[in-house]
């Protein structure tokens, strides 16, 4: 009884979870953005200022990093090549953006000065100043010489790749084999089979497809918990721009929160119904 209370309270604690970082995810009601209007604009970084007064200027031909902010809340962002993306929302003199790709991070800047062709950012101890299309230093974008190869879908190299993957895995398997007599190959070609069909119906399949969206968005909202809850016990020193990429911060947490999940999993005998049900229909097959 003690076990079903668990699982069930689990269960509704996390359907409600999803729903409401759905919710969250929703463009938010930037009521403070009129006063802002300002930043609604593509903006062009030019120059970095440290607070040693040590002037950082960009030259003409390397000017690839830019913040776009559009009225609809949306941002994108290129900082030293690494691209961002999220929301965005001011509150008086602070710029908040709501980082959704590639990790989910709220990220603050004060905002020093603002205007229709200059906005300086400050972030720790440095200045970023950018500029928009109204003002002469604003270089435009240079459109790229060579044209993006569309698409080719399933073609004879890509199938061929495949299935040199597959053979090769398949004789690795058989060379570290200890038992290679006891190796059933109808059951291997039945496997390949499986997973030729799940590709397809991945790639081609619409429910098929969907369902496995679905399921990553449940696991990009675990990996949301657990970064709530690292913030929660770690604070600032999870921030990569600060404290650079540490190893013990960013993802040591979520091992410890999967090993833990998938315990609990375990206890509750959520793990184990899957392995029999998965067991089942393999063997049927």
């Amino acid at each position: 009884m003690l076990k079903k209370l668990i699982f069930l309270s689990s269960l509704l604690f996390f359907i409600n979870s999803i729903y409401s970082n759905n919710f969250n995810d929703t463009i938010p009601n930037l009521k403070d953005t009129t006063k802002k209007s300002n930043l609604l604009n593509y903006w062009q970084l030019t120059e970095t200022i440290s607070t040693d007064s040590i002037i950082k200027k960009i030259d003409t031909e390397n000017r690839k990093d830019f913040l776009n902010l559009n009225k609809d809340g949306e941002y994108t962002f290129i900082s030293d090549g690494n691209f961002s993306k999220g929301y965005w929302l001011t509150n008086q003199n602070l710029l908040f953006l709501k980082q959704k790709t590639p990790v989910a991070i709220d990220v603050f800047y004060k905002i020093i000065e603002e205007n229709d062709s200059v906005l300086k950012l400050e972030k720790g101890e440095v200045i970023y100043r950018f500029v928009s299309d109204k003002n002469s230093e604003f270089i435009p974008a240079k459109l790229a010489d060579s044209k993006l190869i569309p698409n080719q879908g399933i073609s004879f190299t890509s199938v061929w790749k495949g299935i040199l993957g597959m053979l090769s895995l398949i004789l690795l398997a058989f060379l570290f084999s200890s038992n290679r007599k006891a190796i059933n190959w109808k059951t291997v070609a039945l496997g390949l089979f499986v997973q030729l069909i799940l590709a397809v119906g991945v790639l081609k399949v619409g429910f098929i497809k969907s369902a496995f969206e679905f399921v990553g968005k449940l696991f990009i909202n675990v990996l949301d918990f657990t970064r709530a809850g690292s913030e929660f016990l770690l604070g600032g020193m999870l921030s990569v721009d600060s404290f650079g990429f540490i190893f013990l911060f960013q993802v040591l947490p979520t091992i410890v929160f999967f090993s833990a999940l998938t315990s609990l999993l375990f206890y509750l005998g959520v793990i184990q119904l899957v392995v029999k049900g998965m067991a089942l229909v393999l063997t049927k097959l």
